[in-house]
């Protein structure tokens, strides 16, 4: 199993675990337990296995401690397996143990013959492990190891890379208020609410991304079907909040004009939000780079270019008409 990929779960995987044959005896069984306990690195599950070694059932301890000494593994033994192969990624096999509320999961190759499983502590590891390399991708932050020892140059090196990109980023987007100067001269106020478009984009960005992640850690599901649906929800969440921001700048006073552009962006700017939301974190998937990265710097500058673009281009149509 040493031949298997560092986050696979047949490098993962434990062979010390108690197996049987489908025709023996519970009474064996237990005799068996009690004899090579010392050797054995997990008691959740009995793995039944036929002359081949290959994975035919599954039961508990608890099942075959309150079970009659005369009854076979094949009688009490449960048919109906949830496996990973050896090259599954490791975050998959966690997900499958939560999914199907199992302590460990038996790791089969790909004719049948049994590996062993992952176990429950390390499962564990697994999460603990991918939930900090999730936060610390988001953050920008690509090495794993412990912070605690790194030295302060160390450090700075982990962290200024992303930071430099957001420089360049925020360049970028003064450029493009400096830009549209003359828009803003002419109705001050719009400056204002710049921070409010910012928010709005990057937090649906965000919730985009967050959820798509984790549809794409649990389960396989149609594309097509969830772009259209992500789809659908922005146009509702950008009715619904431009529709608050238009009813909310009459009722202050705010005059019919500033209301429609702020109403009109906002729209807009979630509708393109959470489709670049979508369709970054797929195409990170699909290239075998984390989808966290896009949750991170790298969707929030793009996200807030986007955003500002489609502000000031709004309200320059809108004011050069005088609407």
């Amino acid at each position: 199993m040493n031949n298997y990929p560092k986050e696979s779960a047949g490098k993962k995987a434990i062979s010390n675990i108690p197996v049987c044959h489908a025709k023996d005896s519970l009474g064996i069984i237990k005799e068996n337990i009690v004899k090579n306990s010392k050797d054995i690195e997990t008691f959740n599950y009995i793995y039944v296995l036929d002359d081949e070694k290959k994975l035919k059932g599954i039961f508990s301890i608890k099942k075959l401690f309150s079970g009659k000494d005369n009854l076979l593994a094949e009688e009490i033994m449960d048919k109906n397996i949830v496996f990973a192969h050896p090259y599954t990624d490791q975050e998959r096999v966690a997900v499958l143990a939560i999914k199907n509320n199992i302590k460990a999961v038996p790791v089969i190759k790909k004719d049948g013959i049994f590996l062993g499983v992952v176990p429950s502590d390390t499962i564990l590891d697994i999460l603990h492990q991918e939930h900090t390399e999730d936060m610390l991708l988001s953050a920008g932050i690509y090495k794993k190891d412990n912070f605690s020892d790194a030295s302060a140059g160390a450090l700075a090196k982990i962290r200024l890379p992303w930071l430099i990109v957001g420089l360049f980023g925020g360049i970028i987007a003064a450029q493009i208020i400096t830009y549209f100067e003359s828009t803003l001269s002419e109705k001050i106020i719009l400056a204002s609410f710049i921070p409010l478009i910012l928010y709005i984009s990057n937090s649906v960005a965000i919730q985009t991304q967050t959820l798509y992640i984790r549809n794409l850690a649990m389960s396989t599901f149609s594309q097509k079907n969830y772009f259209l649906k992500e789809l659908k929800v922005s146009l509702i969440i950008g009715l619904v909040l431009s529709s608050i921001i238009f009813l909310a700048f009459i009722a202050t006073s705010q005059g019919v004009l500033i209301a429609t552009i702020l109403s009109t962006s906002i729209l807009i700017t979630i509708t393109i939000a959470i489709f670049m939301a979508t369709t970054i974190t797929w195409t990170l998937f699909k290239i075998k780079m984390d989808p966290a990265l896009g949750s991170g710097p790298f969707g929030t500058i793009i996200t807030d270019i986007t955003s500002l673009l489609i502000y000031f281009f709004v309200a320059s149509v809108f004011l050069s008409y005088n609407i």
